[in-house]
């Protein structure tokens, strides 16, 4: 583990570190209810991390180079370099929400065919997993920035006018 910028640096990801900034405990209690919940809490991290890293693996697909992946507070954000156009960016916007609802549905289906946790703490992953990321991903694509709705519902107008046809 390495600090960087107030963050602990908890792994890579196609070269750039994942950070966990201090400000995630915040988060993590705040919308845990203010109340003791490992079990949502674990899951809230998660969750935006694979949204983090549904943006990272579209950036990694448009062969762009990612420079910083950090899951804070009240969210988290995936910084890339390099040039895009307004398609590639609009379909990058996408990737967290689309990483989101993968995650939702395979959670879904091992929960119809195992039955709920019978354990509080899987509880409330399971919990934040499905109903909460229900809530998150509704929240994001609301399209005002800086949430992903902003740009991922542009990718629309672009396809039904023919430009998306270069992807830039």
């Amino acid at each position: 583990m390495q600090i960087k910028d107030q963050s602990l640096v908890l792994g890579h990801f196609k070269g750039a570190p994942i950070r966990f900034h201090w400000s995630i405990l915040l988060g993590m209690f705040y919308f845990g209810g203010l109340e003791f919940a490992p079990g949502f809490w674990l899951g809230f991290c998660f969750l935006i991390l694979c949204h983090e890293l549904g943006h990272g693996l579209l950036v990694a697909m448009y062969g762009l180079k990612i420079n910083d992946i950090v899951v804070h507070g009240f969210g988290g954000h995936c910084e890339w370099l390099g040039h895009t156009g307004k398609t590639q960016r609009s379909v990058i916007a996408w990737g967290g929400v689309l990483a989101q609802a993968l995650l939702f549905l395979a959670i879904s289906v091992y929960l119809w065919t195992a039955g709920a946790p019978s354990s509080p703490l899987w509880r409330d992953f399971a919990h934040v997993m499905t109903s909460t990321n229900l809530l998150l991903i509704a929240i994001n694509l609301i399209p005002i920035p800086p949430l992903d709705g902003a740009q991922a519902w542009l990718l629309f107008p672009r396809l039904f006018s023919g430009k998306s046809s270069r992807m830039r």
